[in-house]
This record gives structure tokens, C-alpha cells and sequence, in this order.
């Protein structure tokens, strides 16, 4: 079985962490030091898409698979730690209720 990850795997690596590297790696210090959220990058990352990462794109999502999505975990964890646990518990438990027992008027 071949355990390498595909090109668009590969692309999707270099991109978050291009990402992160511009937007968290800078900030890295104060957002676990500070005791403020940091809105701005949540914000920057709702528009980039990627809180939506693992949802179909039917309903705003990129769809991607677990490898990918687990790609994004370790990238933005790399950042920040503590930015890293906030996005990824709403990816894991926030808006993953509201996907999978939501309906659609909500």
C-alpha cells in the first residue's frame, strides 16, 4: 500500500502553510500569551474556507478527504497551538452537529 500523499495533498500542504506561516507563525507568541481571541484570524480563515474544509460543497464546504483534512490539522497546529484547538474543535463538534443533525431551514 503506498502511504505517500497525492500532488493535490502535497499542494494542499505547501498552501496552509504558506498560510499559516503569513497570517499565525508572526502572532504565534501573542495569541497563546494574550488573553483575547484572535477574531481576525478566525474571520480570515471563515473566508478562506477552511472551517468548512470537511463538508460537502453543497452547503459551502471544500470537501476534503481525511488526509487532507488531517494535513490542515497538523499545518495550523504547527501556527499556534491554542488558535489550532479552537478551530479544530469547531470542525470536530461545533459545526459538525449542525451538519450531520441539522436540517435544511437551519
Amino acid at each position: 500500500m503506498d502511504f505517500r500523499l497525492t500532488e493535490e495533498q502535497e499542494f494542499f500542504r505547501k498552501t496552509i502553510a504558506d498560510v499559516v506561516d503569513r497570517l499565525i507563525v508572526p502572532r504565534a507568541e501573542e495569541i497563546d500569551q494574550k488573553d483575547e481571541f484572535p477574531w481576525d484570524l478566525w474571520r480570515e480563515f471563515t473566508k478562506l474556507g477552511y472551517l468548512g474544509l470537511r463538508y460537502p460543497e453543497e452547503y459551502g464546504g471544500m470537501n476534503m478527504d481525511k488526509v487532507t483534512t488531517m494535513i490542515f490539522y497538523e499545518e495550523i497546529t504547527r501556527g499556534s497551538v491554542g488558535f489550532a484547538q479552537s478551530v479544530i474543535m469547531n470542525m470536530l463538534m461545533g459545526t459538525h452537529f449542525v451538519y450531520r443533525f441539522g436540517t435544511e431551514e437551519i
